[in-house]
């Protein structure tokens, strides 16, 4: 892969003429040596940026049983699988645009959350899935599996379409692009949402607090106790008890792995003869007259006009295995024009394309990644638990289900700032939220993510036990147009200055039993907030003599206030009498 920089902005370049409505820079655009570039609209990150690159290189995954395809499901809950009788590209109708449609789906899914999978063996297709017609495909869910219409034309375009139409999940990772986006909007309008804030490791294969989410929300969607969702639900919660074992053993294999010395491997230089138009193999076939034989003597001793008719009754592609015998039948072997070159046809141990060293190459650069995940971000674990909660509620018992929403608290701590949650204070960085945008309320989990924990906090929400979590001004330390406000000065009796209040501190102000209070309730997006707040600080003013009179302020929109205290539009004044 080459990395190129180009500076798109010069007005008269060819870069501006070609892309002449980039809103923002960067543009990241991957160029294949062949087609169109496939734009990368993922985080900006160097390892989210190294998972596109491995999924565009590698954007394929063959297997060859069932067994391969519940290892798949396991760690990517969508599987896309093609079935072909592959014969070479020319001789295989459809794998080209399935590997196109693989390609391209990474425009939208630049994390490769939709694995698509390839059986090339018309046999294994047959006898494992039950699969007679090529080219064919199904698309895995977390509860059935779809098939591929067969009326359906085989086009890249035809086959991304179908698969995104069809998608549905019980949990996604969402990744806002930070530009004005309906990323969000459609699972707040469908009603409340679960919002899981984690550290996310683009180069480990598995996010163990989201698997945990997984596992716990097909448990909720599982109405129907479907066999393949249960197995699927068993399946994550082993990997999860063993699932920091696990891990240490693949670190512990992967550093053995890495610190071995394998730059040993050095091309093996092979003795040949060079066939010139003064040897004695000038004019036979591909060269191949060293297998004949004249009566045990050296091919080379033939005269050359009678060569071609004794070499024509012998098989010139036999193959020599005794030494002897290929010394002796090599042909012009004591040639003086003999030279010693390089050949491409090397054994398989010292041969650095070999398919053993290949295959060692994958599993080396495979811990050289995730070793490097390591330090990127260490795993978290969700924490243990007995597992003695039982999860009552259910997506088919109540109108209003949830839905489940993993997002990556390295890159977007900011959105759970606005929610009232500080990452920063959280343990592991990670935060279970409950937003319910109808009843304009949010639920924070307390205690440490478990499964019991998780269970309990859905089972209290949805039995309406759980105390509505106010946000507050006063834990916005990260927004980028959070603008702290500063403190009145009461040392400057001369000058006017009006408090401003957030969630913990309104309450105890307005209701002073010593005095009358005004309150001006004001919004960030509010532009005629901007006027009244003159005449507001006028008449603050005017009546800044009565010392049982007290003026302050609240932005409405970023603090959480009792129902009953609450205003629904802005701006607004309040008066609170002090009896």
């Amino acid at each position: 892969v080459f990395f190129a920089a180009i500076n798109c902005w010069h007005p008269g370049s060819e870069c501006r003429s070609e892309y002449p409505k980039i809103q923002s820079y960067p543009v990241l655009i991957l160029y294949p040596v062949r087609g169109t570039g496939v734009p990368y609209k993922g985080i900006t990150t160097a390892p989210y940026m190294m998972r596109f690159i491995e999924s565009y290189l590698f954007p394929l995954t063959r297997i060859s049983n069932r067994q391969e395809l519940g290892e798949l499901l396991i760690h990517n809950e969508l599987v896309f699988l093609a079935y072909f009788n592959f014969s070479g590209l020319p001789n295989s109708p459809g794998y080209q645009e399935f590997y196109r449609a693989s390609v391209k789906a990474l425009e939208k899914d630049p994390n490769r959350e939709v694995k698509f999978a390839i059986v090339t063996s018309a046999s294994v297709a047959t006898q494992e899935f039950n699969v007679e017609q090529f080219p064919s495909a199904s698309l895995f869910l977390w509860n059935e599996s779809l098939i591929y219409p067969a009326d359906r034309l085989w086009t890249s375009e035809n086959i991304l379409t179908w698969m995104q139409s069809s998608v549905h999940r019980v949990s996604v990772w969402l990744q806002p692009p930070g530009l004005k986006s309906s990323t969000l909007a459609p699972y707040l309008h469908a009603g409340p949402v679960l919002f899981l804030f984690t550290p996310r490791n683009p180069l480990h294969p598995s996010n163990y607090n989201y698997k945990l989410l997984q596992e716990v929300a097909l448990e909720y969607y599982n109405c129907d106790d479907l066999w393949w969702t249960s197995t699927l639900i068993e399946y994550l919660k082993n990997e999860r008890h063993h699932s920091e074992a696990h891990h240490r053993e693949k670190t512990r294999k992967c550093s053995q792995v890495i610190s071995e010395n394998s730059d040993n491997i050095i091309p093996l230089s092979v003795s040949i003869q060079k066939w010139v138009n003064d040897s004695c193999c000038h004019k036979i076939f591909m060269n191949k007259c060293l297998l004949c034989k004249n009566n045990g003597e050296s091919v080379c001793n033939i005269p050359q006009d009678h060569l071609h008719e004794i070499c024509s009754q012998r098989d010139v592609f036999k193959v020599i295995d005794d030494r002897e015998d290929f010394d002796k039948n090599f042909c012009c072997n004591d040639s003086p024009d003999t030279k010693k070159y390089l050949s491409s046809m090397l054994t398989g141990e010292n041969d650095p394309l070999s398919a053993e060293n290949l295959r060692k190459k994958t599993v080396k650069e495979d811990c050289r990644l995730f070793l490097m995940g390591n330090q990127y971000q260490a795993p978290v674990f969700p924490g243990f638990s007995d597992e003695k909660v039982k999860l009552t509620a259910s997506a088919c018992a109540h109108n209003k289900s949830l839905t489940f929403v993993a997002i990556d608290s390295l890159n977007y701590f900011h959105f759970a700032e606005a929610l009232g949650i500080d990452l920063l204070k959280t343990q592991n960085k990670t935060a279970v939220v409950i937003l319910d945008s109808f009843q304009e309320s949010q639920y924070i989990m307390s205690e440490q993510l478990t499964r019991d924990s998780l269970v309990k906090f859905i089972n209290d929400f949805v039995n309406g036990t759980l105390n509505r979590q106010l946000r507050s001004d006063s834990t916005r330390r990260f927004a980028r147009d959070f603008q702290p406000v500063a403190e009145c000065d009461k040392r400057r009796v001369n000058e006017i200055c009006i408090p401003e209040l957030t969630t913990e501190t309104f309450l105890g102000t307005v209701m002073n039993p010593s005095k009358d209070v005004v309150v001006f309730y004001h919004s960030p997006y509010c532009a005629f907030c901007g006027a009244v707040a003159y005449v507001y600080l006028t008449v603050a003013q005017y009546l800044s003599r009565m010392s049982n009179l007290l003026f302050v302020r609240i932005d409405g929109d970023n603090n959480d206030l009792p129902w009953e205290y609450s205003m629904n539009r802005y701006p607004a004044i309040l008066f609170f009498p002090a009896k």
